[in-house]
């Protein structure tokens, strides 16, 4: 997997581990999730190679990735949102 993830301290091999397999993950933090999601939004790991290292399934992965998404697309009409919003707030408005 990658480095950041280990680098960041939150997956740490245990004595006698293999170093290239990390040890398995019962609960996934947000935070590792988006690192994973982004390496492969990166084109650095696949679903499909991130799903055997840490024996998930693809599924599970794709759902990362949809909740991502959504979450981006969420934050961009957000955005646009209170974008128009300050345009409005800055017109002036005069009686009909």
């Amino acid at each position: 997997m990658t480095p950041s993830i280990a680098a960041q301290g939150i997956v740490q091999p245990s004595e006698g581990q293999d170093e290239r397999r990390p040890p398995p993950i019962k609960r996934w933090a947000a935070k590792c999730k988006a690192a994973v999601v982004m390496d492969i939004f990166k084109g650095k790991n696949t679903a499909a190679e991130v799903a055997r290292q840490y024996d998930l399934t693809v599924s599970e992965i794709e759902g990362w990735i949809d909740e991502a998404q959504r979450c981006q697309h969420r934050l961009e009409l957000s955005t646009f949102y209170r974008s128009k919003m300050s345009d409005l707030a800055q017109q002036q408005w005069t009686p009909r």
